[in-house]
């Protein structure tokens, strides 16, 4: 939008004014504002009339285009620790500069940066992620976002095992936090997705054997922790 008046004009009594404003649009209003709908560099003149006299004056206008961003996501949604990258497919990328507000804190001024995402609570936090693309002349153009990211489930369990000869019948108790399903890795070649499993170990050597147990917890979201 570029405001119109004339000015430093003395004809001595009251005059009529005609503005061409260069793009195919003109108007008899002597003070206004008139908006360019595409970039360039326009021609601009002004007649001012009195019934005894006149007087011309042009000028140019140099109408800056305004970025127009296009902002692709990895991903708009994920777990704790998730990395997004956001793809930047601007029109003349190279011609602004960008600031990225991650919601989070902290920001980048890269044309196309990747950002990790934490959540360490129980909850769900949604992070508004905001983009400004602006060129040298000033004009910018905003975009926002929002990231919502699930917290991970926390696996944890608990056992009644002790040392005996085989066979040997454990009882796990589970205490994982956020998860929905369940897979239990028992050392041996053998997996549960019992919520409270319990398995019997066995051993047909004369050595002492050690297995080693893995609880996988996910959540309903698919995110995932291990212990």
């Amino acid at each position: 939008m570029v405001s119109f008046s004339p000015q430093n004009y003395n004809l001595g009594q009251p005059y009529d004014v005609y503005w061409d404003f260069g793009d195919g649009g003109s108007s008899i209003l002597q003070s206004l504002p008139y908006l360019y709908v595409d970039s360039g560099i326009y021609d601009v003149s002004l007649l001012a009339s009195t019934n005894n006299c006149s007087s011309s004056d042009t000028f140019l206008i140099s109408v800056q285009p305004i970025p127009e961003l296009d902002i692709a996501f990895s991903a708009i949604e994920g777990c704790n620790l998730v990395t997004i990258n956001f793809i930047n497919n601007t029109p003349n990328i190279s011609s602004y500069n960008y600031y990225w507000d991650f919601g989070d804190g902290t920001n980048s001024v890269l044309e196309s940066p990747s950002h990790t995402f934490i959540n360490t609570s129980f909850n769900d936090i949604t992070y508004t992620v905001r983009v400004i693309a602006y060129s040298p002349n000033g004009c910018s153009d905003t975009l926002f976002q929002d990231i919502l990211i699930h917290p991970s489930p926390i696996a944890s369990f608990s056992h009644d095992a002790f040392p005996a000869c085989s066979p040997v019948d454990v009882s796990f108790t589970n205490y994982s936090n956020g998860a929905v399903s369940y897979v239990w890795d028992f050392g041996d070649g053998t997996t549960s997705t019992d919520t409270d499993p319990t398995h019997t170990f066995y051993s047909d050597t004369t050595f002492i054997l050690y297995y080693q147990v893995q609880l996988n917890a996910t959540s309903q979201y698919g995110c995932g922790d291990s212990t």
